[in-house]
């Protein structure tokens, strides 16, 4: 989409692509990255997110590494805007440069804490584990037992 600014500097909502899905939803630039009129800005929230991990990674690292991951993702289209003749190369570039200049931050996503099983599924886990032992424990005894009848039998058979 390309942003235009109304009197108000808010992105026209006409100019923006519509909502294709809920995973797709709409990028509005946020006013603080001040994208400058006529710059093309990603259509969706996903694209702008991929945008903007890839400028923080970057933000960091050299020159050779953005070449790197454009060499290596150059059939992805998800990273196309790294090309330099891609259209939304020049949106990369000011996002990159906001990020130096921590003019915006790149929020790092949690990670995911380790599902923990509720009390109830813990105490039941912990049962049916008991069971099991008893069970092996039932079978030991079984195969004992019929080694020691298997011992007396031949016993009384060399009598």
């Amino acid at each position: 989409a390309v942003v235009s600014t109304q009197s108000t500097g808010e992105p026209s909502a006409d100019t923006l692509a519509p909502q294709t899905s809920i995973t797709e939803e709409v990028y509005v630039p946020a006013r603080e990255l001040a994208v400058p009129d006529g710059m093309v800005a990603p259509e969706t929230i996903k694209q702008y997110k991929i945008i903007e991990k890839t400028a923080g990674f970057l933000s960091t690292q050299n020159l050779q590494t953005e070449i790197l991951i454009r060499t290596k993702q150059k059939d992805n289209p998800q990273f196309q805007f790294l090309e330099p003749d891609n259209a939304l190369n020049p949106f990369y570039k000011h996002v990159l440069h906001a990020i130096k200049r921590k003019i915006i931050t790149v929020k790092s996503e949690p990670k995911p804490k380790p599902v923990q099983p509720a009390p109830a599924q813990q105490a039941y886990n912990q049962i049916e584990q008991q069971q099991q032992q008893i069970a092996a424990q039932q079978q030991q005894q079984i195969s004992a037992q019929q080694q020691a009848l298997i011992t007396a039998q031949y016993r009384q058979q060399q009598y």
